[in-house]
């Protein structure tokens, strides 16, 4: 049946309905739904999803840039100038790599995603091999180290947990990436 159908069937009354029905054969339901045509797409399972990453992806490049005078904590310590310039480059440079390989899709996509990802992870567990309340000076007026060292190895840990699980999601779309 087709939309204009259903609409002419709305606007009988119930007893024209219902002949309406009989003659047309279908007595096993009061009310007839319109099939909609299905709308075929030739883009993949994922395809906002993904592209949507790459769009953040390459939103983190640019606020990288724009934080390179922005103090790092590295290799234990507090680390500005060059360096913390030099660290959020590198960071640019990969959020770069990554949001690019995710926007247009490409094959080398999940390649980026998957090395970026292990970059994150290495750069990761050596903070929290460091001194894990370093920059929470302030709080430490108020709180006990032990626990902001806590709050931060589990939201670090919960970070590198869902960077594997959204890689684990670029790979098992591996074969979207076509370009």
């Amino acid at each position: 049946m087709d939309c204009d159908r259903l609409v002419a069937d709305t606007n009988r009354s119930p007893a024209e309905s219902q002949a309406y029905r009989r003659s047309s054969g279908s007595l096993d339901s009061p009310v007839r739904f319109a099939r909609l045509p299905v709308m075929a797409s030739d883009r993949p399972k994922g395809y906002f999803t993904i592209r949507l990453a790459g769009f953040f992806f390459l939103a983190s490049a640019v606020l990288e840039v724009a934080t390179t005078s922005s103090e790092v904590p590295l290799l234990g310590a507090r680390r500005g100038g060059l360096v913390a310039a030099i660290y959020h480059l590198v960071y640019a440079a990969i959020f770069a790599v990554m949001g690019a390989g995710l926007w247009r899709m490409d094959r080398w996509g999940p390649s980026a995603i998957l090395a970026g990802t292990i970059f994150f992870s290495i750069d990761r567990f050596a903070f929290l091999l460091g001194d894990r309340t370093l920059g929470y000076e302030e709080l430490l007026a108020f709180v006990e180290p032990e626990m902001v060292q806590t709050a931060v190895l589990a939201a670090t840990l919960t970070a590198v947990v869902c960077w594997w699980g959204f890689a684990g999601y670029v790979l098992n779309r591996r074969d979207s990436f076509t370009n």
